[in-house]
């Protein structure tokens, strides 16, 4: 629902300021400029907060310390550096996790704060806007990973799949201890920086393909709620 929102508001993005609380840890301010006259944070009426985290995430990691090894991490079937957001804190037990390449915020800009959005049956209203008084001081995380495991990609880990997988599909023989890699999903024709050719995810399935990996947080962002910016 967020996206047919923004695609039809069309509103812009902006760089929000990015506070740094220890050297692998941030947070990311919302401004007050999307609070209305009602004291709701208005998502993607004049301005779009997932453009804003997207962009600010983006760039704070393209001038940050791993900004030259995202950028050269540039074999699309051997990724090394994930982007992840959710609205918890990253579970190291999590059984399925979704990332998109290092290079792209796109998912983890929508998915790092949406959970505080209301009901969906509210949004048939028109109601984009989140109830500040209820909502907590961090909305959600944006999480930087590197596969740590210098032996993970000895062998061919990549199973593409099509359009039409919104949810990731069952493991088989075939694709047994390999990331599933997602081509053509069409709602990325209306959002985000994919540059063409690249997935717009990548889903470790299994609680030992992650552990094989050796996923390690290289940076955490933590997106606040105006009230307590």
């Amino acid at each position: 629902m967020l996206i047919k929102f923004e695609f039809l508001m069309r509103a812009p993005g902006k760089r929000l300021e990015v506070k740094e609380t220890e050297d692998s840890f941030s947070d990311i301010l919302i401004s007050q400029d999307f609070v209305n006259d009602k004291g709701e944070l208005d998502s993607c009426k004049h301005l779009s907060l997932r453009k804003s985290i997207e962009c600010t995430v983006q760039e704070h990691l393209c001038q940050g310390k791993h900004g030259v090894k995202i950028d050269n991490d540039g074999d699309r079937d051997q990724p090394h550096y994930f982007l992840h957001g959710w609205s918890e804190p990253y579970d190291p037990d999590a059984h399925e996790i979704w990332f998109t390449h290092a290079r792209t915020a796109t998912w983890a800009a929508i998915y790092g704060w949406t959970a505080q959005l209301p009901p969906r049956s509210r949004w048939t209203q028109g109601m984009q806007s989140i109830n500040l008084s209820t909502a907590p001081e961090v909305f959600g995380y944006v999480y930087l990973f590197e596969i740590a495991n210098p032996d993970f990609y000895n062998q061919q880990r990549i199973a593409r799949i099509g359009a039409l997988a919104i949810n990731s599909p069952d493991h088989t023989p075939e694709t047994a201890n390999k990331i599933f890699a997602r081509y053509n999903y069409r709602a990325v024709r209306r959002i985000g920086d994919f540059p063409k050719g690249d997935p717009d995810a990548y889903i470790f399935k299994g609680k030992g393909l992650l552990q094989e990996a050796q996923l390690r947080v290289l940076h955490q962002y933590r997106i606040i709620n105006p009230q307590y910016a």
